[in-house]
């Protein structure tokens, strides 16, 4: 898999696959997608939202929420498949940026194996879902976090709307 230098393979799902052509199109020093290297696992960019009735807020580093605060452990997502290759992963509106950010939310959720994904969550179980559910459902705050019942991507936002 590319990777800047050509090292490692950390953070790296076996079926995620890019042909050259799509990496040498986003591969270009200091500017496109991609130059920083390419993340086929991703954390859940919302742990860090504010309870401020919005939930779109992060909050400032260092602060962090404690894990004793996820009232859900066994819905809270932790890590998950992410998409990959832009040419033939499109499951948002901006596959451009499919795999360059190590954190993202569910409508960035890999479709790879077998139109679905694995979820890591915070009690360390691992579950599969289907993209398609993991999208369906959108709520119309908190960065259209779909209400599912065993999936919880924004845990202040949750909390407020079961």
């Amino acid at each position: 898999m590319p990777f800047p230098g050509g090292l490692g393979r950390i953070w790296e799902c076996p079926s995620a696959s890019m042909s050259l052509s799509t990496v040498q199109s986003i591969l270009q020093p200091n500017s496109a997608p991609g130059y920083d290297g390419f993340f086929s696992y991703d954390m859940n960019i919302d742990l860090k939202r504010e309870n401020n009735g919005n939930y779109t807020t992060a909050m400032d580093y260092p602060q962090m929420p404690k894990m004793t605060t996820f009232m859900h452990p066994t819905a809270t997502v932790f890590m998950f498949d992410c998409v990959f290759d832009p040419a033939t992963e499109v499951v948002n509106g901006s596959p451009q940026y499919n795999s360059v950010n190590p954190a993202n939310r569910q409508n960035s959720f890999a479709a790879r194996h077998s139109q679905g994904g694995c979820i890591n969550f915070f009690d360390g179980h691992v579950d599969y879902f289907k993209t398609a559910y993991i999208q369906s459902n959108p709520s119309s705050n908190g960065e259209s976090e779909p209400l599912l019942p065993d999936v919880i991507w924004d845990p202040p936002y949750r909390a407020a709307n079961p």
